[in-house]
């Protein structure tokens, strides 16, 4: 079959006598299917120039390995691994611990010297006496009439 090429229809790119030259971001034997960025990495297909990712992949052009179950929204995700914040747990993030304490019927109750929402605060033993201020579980005692360990 002997075909006119001066009748070939190039969408994005030129003729060089039978051969179709595609310009850069298309293929195609009329170069007029664009082409992806990265080729989606070898990680989804490309179609209409928008990268379709595989599953567990995403980003415009695939290259971002996703983590199991988005960590749950309970951490961020680092290279496919669930960095938890401090009071989850599991690969998915989707345990929460209580460091200092525990869960019981949905309520959190700290273990004995602990306090605060997540059981993170160290307390001071009689609470300074009333004399001082507790940080992390060390008296500041208030002015120079109080001292010790207690105040």
């Amino acid at each position: 079959m002997n075909e006119d090429c001066s009748k070939r229809i190039v969408y994005h790119g030129s003729l060089l006598g039978s051969d179709v030259i595609c310009d850069k971001g298309w293929s195609g034997i009329t170069c007029n299917i664009k082409d992806c960025p990265k080729n989606c990495n070898d990680r989804g297909a490309c179609i209409g120039g928008k990268c379709i990712c595989n599953q567990g992949f995403s980003g415009e052009t695939c290259d971002f390995l996703n983590c199991l179950n988005d960590c749950s929204g309970n951490g961020e995700c680092v290279n496919g691994k669930c960095k938890c914040r401090e009071t989850y747990s599991q690969d998915d993030c989707s345990v929460r611990t209580i460091k200092n304490g525990q869960i019981i019927n949905k309520r959190i109750v700290c273990e004995e010297g602990w306090e605060g929402p997540t059981c993170l605060i160290k307390k001071c033993k009689d609470n300074c006496n009333n004399r001082g201020i507790c940080r992390d579980g060390k008296c500041y005692c208030h002015s120079n009439e109080f001292y010790g360990e207690l105040c």
